[in-house]
Formats: C-alpha cells, structure tokens, sequence
C-alpha cells in the first residue's frame, strides 16, 4: 500500500470523508485549509 498526498487536480474522495461528517460543506472547509492524503493499492 502507498500513502500519498492528494495531488491539487485530483477529485476529493468525498464520499469517503463524508462518512466521517456528513456536511459536504465542512469537509471541503477541511480539506481547503489543510492537507488530504490517500491510500492506493500498489
């Protein structure tokens, strides 16, 4: 498994995030002012 930032052209896994806050509005307050990363499967 790799860990890795979100890079700025990529899409928000929101609906992931959103199981954890259910305000879409929140979540991309969130990740506007901070970092998101990712896991992939190599």
């Amino acid at each position: 498994m790799k860990i890795r930032k979100l890079r700025v052209h990529e899409e928000l896994p929101i609906g992931l995030l959103l199981e954890a806050d259910p305000s879409e509005q929140l979540v991309r307050s969130y990740c506007a002012g901070g970092h998101c990363f990712i896991a992939e499967w190599q």
